[in-house]
């Protein structure tokens, strides 16, 4: 060795190919054992994912307000307006490509244009109060819903399987009927006391009274001639107190003014469509 004599004697010879081939082995064995520990999803887990991952590359952006909505939403002639993205993906996983997300308790101006587009609206709600705040904000907004469909109390659209949508959907009724079933609170415009004195001297007697913004009578009239001498000086409405009903054709007329108006009466009848500019309250919340 070096600039030494040296003997060398062989005492055993290794094959290390298969010492590496065993170190592997085993390193192969740990690896298995902790990925079986960390209990790696099962086959359907990493279907679902990426199926969910599809579905998610399905889902478009509709309108200027780029909401989340499936694929046909534009050239079906049914829409289905739900909450949620989530809502859109799930209805899209089952095959109903027309739905489109509100996102959020503000109904966007697109749902509105898209709606009045089409032949035939369904709203899909969660079965929460969620649900109820958003099918008031529809009425609310003057967006076209001819049904109402709902998750089964407690659940959201998102949750709801094949045959559970397939129910919801079956079992819709009319947007007037889920409307009047709606048991939330609304708020009560503050009116001026003189309004609420006005209120009371009509009642019981079948008469209106018109008042201007500073709450000054313009005229008295007979309900049965209220809608004819409302359309003749809607202009100068304000206020509208009378004894008798609420109903589509008065708010009608006053939704054209331009400017908040307020009608005041007994009770409401059928209002398919609300107008955002007519504030509707009935003698017992005043």
């Amino acid at each position: 060795v070096g600039p030494y004599a040296a003997r060398v004697k062989i005492e055993r010879i290794y094959d290390i190919r298969a010492e590496k081939r065993k170190k592997i082995v085993e390193r192969a064995r740990t690896i298995l054992y902790e990925w079986e520990k960390s209990k790696l999803p099962e086959d359907d887990m990493i279907l679902k994912e990426l199926e969910e991952a599809l579905l998610k590359a399905r889902v478009i952006e509709y309108g200027p307000d780029k909401l989340p909505a499936g694929p046909e939403v534009g050239k079906s002639e049914e829409l289905i307006i739900v909450e949620g993205r989530a809502d859109v993906i799930n209805l899209l996983r089952h095959g109903y490509r027309n739905a489109v997300a509100v996102e959020g308790v503000k109904i966007p101006r697109t749902i509105k244009d898209l709606s009045a587009k089409k032949k035939k609206v369904i709203a899909f709600l969660d079965g929460d109060r969620g649900g109820d705040l958003i099918l008031s904000e529809l009425q609310r907004a003057g967006v076209k819903v001819d049904l109402v469909a709902r998750a089964p109390y407690g659940r959201e659209v998102e949750g709801l399987t094949g045959k559970e949508i397939s129910d919801a959907l079956h079992h819709a009724i009319p947007f007037d009927e889920a409307i009047r079933r709606l048991k939330i609170p609304k708020e009560v415009p503050q009116l001026p006391e003189k309004v609420r004195e006005y209120a009371k001297e009509v009642e019981g007697k079948l008469m209106a009274i018109i008042l201007n913004s500073d709450v000054q009578e313009v005229e008295r009239v007979p309900v049965s001639e209220l809608a004819q001498r409302l359309q003749e000086l809607r202009d100068q409405a304000k206020y509208v107190v009378f004894d008798g009903v609420i109903t589509q054709r008065l708010v009608d007329i006053l939704s054209e003014v331009g400017i908040d108006v307020y009608l005041v009466g007994v009770r409401v009848g059928e209002i398919s469509k609300p107008s955002e500019r007519v504030h509707i309250i009935t003698f017992d919340n005043l």
